[in-house]
């Protein structure tokens, strides 16, 4: 078992008033050589509405800097929102950009072929299969649906709105 420790408290007089708080100053009054609390009351009374006014002004202090806490919060999270839509509409942008070089690819693919063969001398089934394929590579331009988009003149209503929305 600890040891416990004992105390015995001795009455000696002496007053001492005290003031607890988050704040600078003075914080107790006692009996002592320079006087009795009795004769410090005022500066007591004095010191009680100091600390009052210090621990208002250190509330006053936190709760501003919360609220500059809190704006610098929501600052970085429209900052971070902002370069989201941007890394978004980045990848979209390749996106498009590589579905029109396949285009320019196939399309200059099909021309080729068109060069290389004379239509009179094809047969039914080649014909038709060049005609697909230049109705497939029509599809796969991007440009007219992103002219399409660019041009409609939509108010966006987010980030992607008409300039930004995937095409492909």
């Amino acid at each position: 078992m600890p040891n416990k420790r004992e105390y015995q408290f001795r009455f000696t007089g002496w007053l001492k008033l005290s003031i607890e708080g988050d704040y600078r100053g003075r914080k107790s009054w006692a009996d002592g050589s320079r006087g009795r609390v009795e004769q410090k009351l005022e500066s007591f009374i004095h010191g009680v509405v100091q600390a009052a006014q210090a621990v208002g002004l250190l509330r006053l202090e936190r709760e501003d800097r919360a609220r500059r806490w809190e704006e610098q919060r929501k600052q970085w999270e429209a900052a971070e929102e902002r370069r989201r839509h941007r890394e978004d509409f980045a990848q979209n942008l390749v996106k498009e950009a590589d579905a029109w070089q396949r285009f320019v690819s196939a399309r200059a693919y099909v021309r080729h072929l068109h060069a290389q063969l004379t239509e009179t001398d094809l047969p039914t089934t080649a014909r038709a299969w060049l005609n697909l394929a230049d109705d497939v590579v029509a599809q796969l331009d991007p440009v007219p649906a992103r002219i399409g988009k660019l041009g409609n003149d939509a108010k966006p209503e987010s980030w992607q709105g008409p300039f930004g929305e995937p095409i492909v």
